[in-house]
Protein backbone atom coordinates (compact mmCIF):
# COMPACT_ATOMS: atom_id res chain seq x y z
CA UNK A 1 0.00 0.00 0.00
CA UNK A 2 1.49 3.36 -1.05
CA UNK A 3 1.39 6.54 0.99
CA UNK A 4 -0.44 9.70 -0.04
CA UNK A 5 1.74 12.28 -1.73
CA UNK A 6 -0.55 15.26 -1.05
CA UNK A 7 -3.66 16.15 0.91
CA UNK A 8 -7.03 17.12 -0.53
CA UNK A 9 -9.75 19.13 1.18
CA UNK A 10 -13.30 17.98 0.57
CA UNK A 11 -16.73 18.80 1.95
CA UNK A 12 -19.87 16.73 1.98
CA UNK A 13 -21.64 13.98 3.82
CA UNK A 14 -21.71 10.19 3.60
CA UNK A 15 -20.27 8.94 0.31
CA UNK A 16 -20.67 12.21 -1.63
CA UNK A 17 -17.72 14.56 -1.22
CA UNK A 18 -16.63 17.51 -3.34
CA UNK A 19 -12.99 18.59 -3.58
CA UNK A 20 -12.44 22.18 -2.46
CA UNK A 21 -9.58 23.93 -4.24
CA UNK A 22 -6.40 22.25 -5.41
CA UNK A 23 -4.18 19.72 -3.66
CA UNK A 24 -2.38 20.94 -0.56
CA UNK A 25 1.26 20.50 -1.46
CA UNK A 26 3.91 22.02 0.79
CA UNK A 27 7.12 23.46 -0.56
CA UNK A 28 10.62 22.58 0.51
CA UNK A 29 10.22 18.80 0.53
CA UNK A 30 13.48 16.89 0.23
CA UNK A 31 12.91 13.67 -1.66
CA UNK A 32 9.61 11.75 -1.59
CA UNK A 33 7.96 13.26 1.50
CA UNK A 34 4.74 11.22 1.44
CA UNK A 35 2.99 14.39 2.46
CA UNK A 36 -0.52 13.80 3.74
CA UNK A 37 0.31 10.47 5.38
CA UNK A 38 -0.80 12.08 8.66
CA UNK A 39 -3.29 14.96 8.76
CA UNK A 40 -4.72 17.11 11.55
CA UNK A 41 -7.61 19.54 11.07
CA UNK A 42 -8.51 22.35 13.47
CA UNK A 43 -11.94 22.31 15.12
CA UNK A 44 -13.14 25.22 12.97
CA UNK A 45 -11.70 23.56 9.82
CA UNK A 46 -9.61 26.61 8.90
CA UNK A 47 -6.19 25.07 9.51
CA UNK A 48 -4.72 21.78 8.32
CA UNK A 49 -1.38 20.24 9.25
CA UNK A 50 -0.17 17.57 6.85
CA UNK A 51 2.71 15.38 7.90
CA UNK A 52 5.28 13.80 5.63
CA UNK A 53 7.08 11.04 7.46
CA UNK A 54 9.59 10.38 4.66
CA UNK A 55 10.76 13.94 4.09
CA UNK A 56 14.52 14.60 4.35
CA UNK A 57 15.65 10.96 4.45
CA UNK A 58 12.85 9.88 6.82
CA UNK A 59 13.44 12.69 9.36
CA UNK A 60 9.91 13.86 8.54
CA UNK A 61 8.25 17.25 8.29
CA UNK A 62 4.90 18.94 8.65
CA UNK A 63 3.23 21.59 6.51
CA UNK A 64 0.61 24.01 7.81
CA UNK A 65 -2.17 25.19 5.50
CA UNK A 66 -4.44 27.99 6.72
CA UNK A 67 -7.57 29.29 5.04
CA UNK A 68 -7.40 32.97 4.16
CA UNK A 69 -9.07 35.19 6.72
CA UNK A 70 -12.01 37.04 5.16
CA UNK A 71 -14.72 39.25 6.65
CA UNK A 72 -18.22 37.78 6.92
CA UNK A 73 -20.67 37.90 4.03
CA UNK A 74 -24.34 38.81 4.33
CA UNK A 75 -26.40 36.12 2.64
CA UNK A 76 -29.86 37.63 3.34
CA UNK A 77 -30.37 41.32 4.11
CA UNK A 78 -32.76 42.46 6.86
CA UNK A 79 -36.14 43.38 5.39
CA UNK A 80 -38.29 46.28 6.45
CA UNK A 81 -42.01 46.54 6.07
CA UNK A 82 -45.01 48.38 7.43
CA UNK A 83 -46.45 48.19 10.93
CA UNK A 84 -49.25 50.02 12.69
CA UNK A 85 -48.22 52.83 15.01
CA UNK A 86 -47.11 51.50 18.39
CA UNK A 87 -46.16 48.06 17.07
CA UNK A 88 -42.75 46.39 16.98
CA UNK A 89 -41.16 44.37 14.21
CA UNK A 90 -38.47 41.70 14.31
CA UNK A 91 -35.67 42.09 11.78
CA UNK A 92 -33.18 39.36 10.90
CA UNK A 93 -30.02 38.89 8.89
CA UNK A 94 -28.32 35.75 7.62
CA UNK A 95 -24.53 35.91 7.51
CA UNK A 96 -21.75 33.45 6.80
CA UNK A 97 -18.05 33.49 7.49
CA UNK A 98 -15.35 32.39 9.87
CA UNK A 99 -16.59 32.08 13.45
CA UNK A 100 -17.24 33.66 15.76
CA UNK A 101 -19.68 36.06 14.14
CA UNK A 102 -20.71 39.12 16.15
CA UNK A 103 -23.77 41.27 15.43
CA UNK A 104 -24.47 44.90 16.31
CA UNK A 105 -27.74 46.54 15.25
CA UNK A 106 -28.06 50.29 14.68
CA UNK A 107 -30.85 52.76 14.04
CA UNK A 108 -30.30 55.03 11.03
CA UNK A 109 -28.57 54.56 7.71
CA UNK A 110 -25.77 52.07 7.01
CA UNK A 111 -22.46 53.24 8.43
CA UNK A 112 -24.08 55.54 11.02
CA UNK A 113 -22.97 53.98 14.32
CA UNK A 114 -24.27 56.79 16.54
CA UNK A 115 -27.39 54.89 17.73
CA UNK A 116 -26.63 51.25 18.65
CA UNK A 117 -29.87 49.45 19.45
CA UNK A 118 -29.51 45.67 19.43
CA UNK A 119 -27.47 43.00 21.09
CA UNK A 120 -25.19 40.32 19.71
CA UNK A 121 -27.74 38.28 17.78
CA UNK A 122 -28.82 37.83 14.17
CA UNK A 123 -32.32 39.11 15.01
CA UNK A 124 -33.50 42.39 16.51
CA UNK A 125 -36.96 43.32 17.77
CA UNK A 126 -37.59 47.04 17.58
CA UNK A 127 -39.25 49.00 20.34
CA UNK A 128 -42.82 50.17 19.57
CA UNK A 129 -42.52 52.46 16.55
CA UNK A 130 -44.38 55.72 15.97
CA UNK A 131 -42.64 57.01 12.83
CA UNK A 132 -40.73 55.74 9.80
CA UNK A 133 -37.41 54.34 11.03
CA UNK A 134 -34.51 52.46 9.45
CA UNK A 135 -32.21 49.87 11.01
CA UNK A 136 -29.09 48.05 9.86
CA UNK A 137 -26.64 45.54 11.30
CA UNK A 138 -22.85 45.23 11.31
CA UNK A 139 -21.65 41.62 11.20
CA UNK A 140 -18.06 41.13 12.34
CA UNK A 141 -15.53 38.36 12.82
CA UNK A 142 -11.79 38.37 13.60
CA UNK A 143 -11.09 39.19 9.92
CA UNK A 144 -13.22 42.34 9.60
CA UNK A 145 -16.84 43.42 9.27
CA UNK A 146 -19.62 43.86 6.72
CA UNK A 147 -22.56 46.25 6.96
CA UNK A 148 -26.07 45.33 5.85
CA UNK A 149 -28.39 47.48 3.80
CA UNK A 150 -30.96 49.53 5.69
CA UNK A 151 -34.25 47.90 6.60
CA UNK A 152 -36.84 50.69 6.40
CA UNK A 153 -39.90 50.24 8.59
CA UNK A 154 -42.91 52.34 7.60
CA UNK A 155 -45.44 53.13 10.30
CA UNK A 156 -49.12 53.38 9.48
CA UNK A 157 -51.82 55.01 11.61
CA UNK A 158 -52.54 53.53 14.99
CA UNK A 159 -55.44 51.15 15.18
CA UNK A 160 -58.46 52.95 16.58
CA UNK A 161 -60.58 51.48 19.30
CA UNK A 162 -64.28 51.79 18.97
CA UNK A 163 -66.18 52.46 22.10
CA UNK A 164 -69.77 51.35 22.28
CA UNK A 165 -72.37 53.24 24.13
CA UNK A 166 -74.78 50.98 26.01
Amino acid sequence: MGALLAALVATGATAQFTQQGSKLVGGGAIGPAHQGYSVAISADATTIIAGGSYDDAKIGAAWVFAAPCVPPAIMAQPRGGTVLGGQSVTLSVIAAGFAPLAYQWYQGGPGDTSIPVGGDTSTFTTPPLLALTSFWVRVANPCGHTDSAAAIVNVGPRARRRLRAW
